[in-house]
């Protein structure tokens, strides 16, 4: 299942991240040929196992490298307590992921704990980070 979907753009590349709603999030880079056929790359895993997602967009870097944000919330603990002590204290977070275009990869850059109701991300700049919203009704 494919659960969200974003795109970034850099010079003629279009840089695709599709995130599926439990762990597997894969990057793909699209370029012309000199034929000006469009070709795909081969995927670029971000997965993070025990991991649900919320919601994921792209953030707008200029032409650094493309970065995206996502809510998640671990569950790791949760599938090892069965009081549901852990799964009441798990907290989601805002976590950064950037595909570093000179070594091919995917980054997970960094992680910053937010509120529980949060579940919508909405796009953000290089100056403005994505926001971040409870209340959206989504």
């Amino acid at each position: 299942m494919i659960g969200r979907r974003n795109r970034s753009f850099l010079f003629m590349e279009l840089i695709v991240l599709i995130g599926a709603v439990e762990k597997q999030k894969l990057v793909y880079i699209q370029n012309r040929d000199s034929s000006a056929r469009l070709t795909i790359s081969s995927p670029l895993e971000a997965h993070k196992s025990h991991t649900i997602l919320f919601s994921i967009t792209g953030v707008d870097v200029g032409f650094e490298n493309p970065i995206f944000a996502a809510i998640e919330l671990d569950y790791s603990d949760s599938d090892h307590d069965s009081t549901g002590v852990a799964a009441a204290n798990a907290q989601k977070h805002l976590t950064f992921y950037e595909l570093d275009l000179g070594l091919n990869h995917v980054v997970r850059k960094w992680s910053e704990p937010i509120d529980k109701g949060a579940s919508k991300l909405l796009a953000g700049t290089h100056l403005f980070p994505p926001l971040v919203n409870s209340n959206l009704g989504f």
